[in-house]
């Protein structure tokens, strides 16, 4: 946990043991994806989630005072810290939004991964502002 110097919680990470074993057995497969939705407290989860074919599984979760590089880095450090503890190979490939403060704390914390831009938050900004471009208006049917 990250604590403020008034004593009052700032951010919390936490995984779930049986998740640290699978993702030990990980290599090159992390997918990190950030939802934008806030708990009654106003802290964005951020999910940390594993692929090891056919399996989709969360490694870990981290509820953060904010949506700052600073705050990413944060989190992000303490999952590099946890495939320290499990031995496991660092990820190659780490899929996000377009979210840049989280950008570019997964290019600070892990350098050598490939940061892709995840599939559907590519569809829906080509859906959100492409779309209107190719949509033809209805024409008024005639009586």
């Amino acid at each position: 946990m990250q604590f403020s110097s008034d004593g009052r919680v700032t951010a919390v990470f936490f995984a779930h043991p049986a998740s640290l074993a699978i993702s030990s057995g990980l290599s090159r497969h992390p997918v990190i994806g950030l939802h934008n939705k806030s708990n009654k407290h106003g802290m964005p989860l951020l999910d940390m989630i594993g692929r090891r074919l056919p399996v989709i599984f969360c490694i870990a979760f981290a509820f953060l005072s904010g949506e700052t590089e600073k705050d990413y880095l944060w989190a992000l450090t303490r999952l590099k810290s946890l495939y320290g503890v499990c031995s496991a190979e660092l990820p190659s490939v780490i899929l996000a939004n377009r979210c840049i403060p989280c950008m570019n704390a997964v290019s600070t914390c892990f350098p050598s991964a490939a940061s892709l831009l995840c599939l559907l938050h590519a569809n829906k900004a080509v859906l959100r502002y492409y779309q209107p471009a190719f949509t033809r208006p209805r024409q008024g049917s005639e009586a």
